[in-house]
């Protein structure tokens, strides 16, 4: 059995990019797990998009696997993602220790052990980077956050789990990053996530927050997944990941000198999002000299 696998949903020619430079960093930097399977999750059927890049996508020993979803689901915002984590957890039963869905833009630079899950730990993952849409943990439940939490059957109060957010570091309630969870296959929570996502996103009592302000619509996923954890692990099973994996580059002038790491090769996994349409960043980070000649070989990943 592995130890890890890694999966991601592909959905357009720009998340195919970015989903390939994603596989060369793993067989590139990856160390023990440089090897390790790597899974595309693609929807079936979709006519707008199949994969381009058959010859990189072969040498990189990506294995692609087809999930349903329907036409009406594609419309809610981070549908596809929400849905294939799902299915990818359950293709992933008995072929690994450990699952590691990611976003699509991300690159590993460096062993990803923080990932392999201890014993007795079924879940790993770090709270939103931004405050955003999250309930203040010093504040009142919003009825948002409840309507999701109760949908989601958790019976945990929340205040009893407060957070901070990694990088404007407010102290809120439960609301985890969607972008990289590393979980134990069996406990089936990407599963129960996909189905709550299905459930709860279209209800009526949602409606109006989405009107009022589209960032409860869009975020709704990672608010989901929120209540999804809290139902179904312990505070004793979750483990939280360092700050130096999944760490998002794009918002580096946000981040407080403290938490800047000298190098970013010291980084397990770095989250790049709009800095794909662009080389221009790299010489603004501080980095080695081998990694600035990779980066400058592979951006920007999507032409402007």
């Amino acid at each position: 059995m592995n130890l890890l696998l890694f999966a991601c949903c592909v959905f357009s020619e720009s998340t195919e990019l970015e989903a390939l430079l994603m596989a060369e960093s793993i067989r590139t930097f990856g160390g023990l797990y440089a090897n390790a399977p790597i899974w595309w999750m693609i929807p079936a059927d979709d006519v707008h998009y199949q994969p381009k890049d058959l010859a990189r996508i072969d040498s990189f020993r990506i294995t692609i696997h087809r999930f349903p979803l329907d036409v009406t689901v594609r419309k809610l915002p981070f549908a596809a993602k929400t849905v294939a984590a799902g299915h990818a957890e359950a293709a992933a039963a008995n072929q690994c220790e450990t699952l590691v869905w990611l976003d699509c833009d991300v690159l590993l630079l460096q062993s990803p052990d923080p990932l392999q899950l201890p014993s007795k730990k079924v879940l790993g993952c770090r709270p939103v980077d931004l405050a955003n849409i999250s309930a203040l943990a010093n504040e009142p439940l919003p009825l948002y956050w409840s309507i999701i939490y109760q949908a989601c059957g958790s019976e945990v109060v929340p205040h009893q789990v407060s957070l901070i957010s990694s990088i404007d570091r407010q102290s809120i309630l439960p609301h985890w990053n969607a972008g990289c969870i590393a979980a134990r296959p069996e406990r089936k929570l990407l599963q129960t996530w996909s189905r709550n996502f299905l459930a709860i996103h279209p209800m009526e009592q949602l409606q109006e927050f989405y009107r009022h302000d589209r960032r409860y619509a869009i975020f709704a996923h990672q608010a989901i997944l929120a209540g999804t954890i809290l139902a179904m692990t312990t505070a004793e099973e979750r483990i939280a990941l360092p700050n130096d994996v999944n760490f998002p580059l794009h918002l580096w002038e946000r981040i407080d000198q403290t938490m800047r790491i000298p190098k970013l090769d010291e980084f397990v996994m770095v989250r790049y999002d709009n800095l794909a349409t662009t080389s221009d960043w790299i010489d603004s980070y501080p980095m080695s000299d081998t990694l600035r000649i990779w980066c400058k070989t592979h951006f920007p990943v999507v032409k402007p």
